[in-house]
């Protein structure tokens, strides 16, 4: 049983923990490295890197991945950074986005015949599934996702919470979570506390919302805000099931204003962003009219020495025909002189 729970965990951690211990040495050979798949690997380490401590950072890196992974036609990494920009995507509430980017990704894995990343791309549309509530079509997509990696131990517990076998579901999470704790995955200890709470919200509310309490320290840590909202109206539904309406309207107070916060956490990006691109153009405007002025000033430069050219070439003209016009007289004159002495001779 550890031994398949191992399997999954390899597949989505090891290469995020190996780009943590490895990011200076990434991003000195991301410097140096030639626009190759090489490359296009080395950017989804550093994304891995990036994708719980600075998310914003995670997605520019995964952009710049998929750009470059569209211009040398690699079909992994265009699948890789999609798949990468839709769990983003997904933890941020873009819901439409991150379904297109996980069927993108869903058909370029097809096409590699990697088997893991399909079953990755279901486990990620049965997590889009949930937050939509179709738990039927979470089930499918677990349930796939199972299939296709051979019945991974921790993705078995939400998928037996979804077919009612909630006492299955709860051993399995709890293993999954004993092993994911070992090895400090973070990200995939969440998700495994959230099942794990929404398993024994049933029978067990006042533990499913310590469980909450502990996804809600991890996310505070890892800066997952939109994270923490999805916490708090768990706490808000497990409040009102068990008639504790004051302690819902408090942690439902609490969901909106860290709602508002992050639309003007939002807001002031957009803002950000729409001065970066004004000062951005206003350097280009400036780098344009220093150009036009360096073309005017090279122009008449040019003028003026296309100008000094012609003046020495007249110069020189007119210094030749002088010498040639005096050296013409100079033989007049000595002519003159002859034909006057011959004709004294001749008188």
């Amino acid at each position: 049983m550890k031994t398949k729970i191992l399997l999954l965990l390899c597949l989505f951690g090891s290469f995020q923990m190996m780009a943590q211990n490895k990011l200076p040495s990434l991003l000195v050979k991301l410097k140096k490295a030639p626009a190759d798949t090489i490359k296009a690997l080395i950017i989804q380490s550093i994304t891995e890197y990036y994708r719980n401590i600075k998310p914003d950072s995670a997605g520019i890196y995964a952009r710049q991945g998929l750009q470059l992974s569209e211009k040398l036609n690699f079909v992994y990494g265009k699948a890789a950074f999609s798949r990468f920009l839709a769990e983003l995507d997904l933890n941020e509430g873009k819901m439409d986005a991150a379904k297109q980017k996980f069927g993108t990704a869903m058909i370029l894995f097809e096409q590699t015949g990697r088997k893991k990343d399909i079953a990755s791309v279901h486990n990620g549309l049965g997590a889009w599934a949930i937050k939509q509530g179709d738990y039927p079509e979470a089930t499918k997509q677990f349930l796939t996702a199972l299939k296709t990696f051979e019945a991974a131990r921790d993705n078995a517990g939400a998928a037996y919470e979804k077919l009612g076998n909630f006492k299955a579901a709860a051993r399995l999470e709890s293993e999954a979570l004993v092993l994911i704790r070992e090895r400090h995955l973070k990200e995939y200890e969440i998700n495994t506390l959230i099942s794990l709470a929404s398993v024994l919200s049933r029978d067990k509310p006042d533990s499913s919302r310590l469980l909450l309490n502990q996804v809600l320290r991890i996310s505070r840590e890892i800066n997952q805000r939109y994270l923490m909202m999805e916490v708090y109206q768990g706490m808000v539904d497990l409040y009102k099931q068990q008639g504790k309406y004051k302690e819902a309207e408090y942690t439902l107070e609490r969901k909106i204003k860290l709602q508002d916060s992050l639309f003007t956490l939002k807001k002031a990006k957009d803002i950000a962003g729409l001065q970066s691109y004004y000062d951005l153009a206003n350097a280009t405007i400036k780098l344009q009219r220093s150009e036009i002025n360096n073309q005017q000033m090279r122009n008449h430069r040019n003028v003026i020495l296309a100008a000094g050219v012609t003046l020495v070439f007249i110069t020189l003209t007119l210094i030749m025909f002088y010498l040639k016009m005096r050296n013409l007289n100079r033989q007049l004159l000595k002519r003159k002189d002859i034909l006057r002495q011959q004709k004294e001779a001749l008188d």
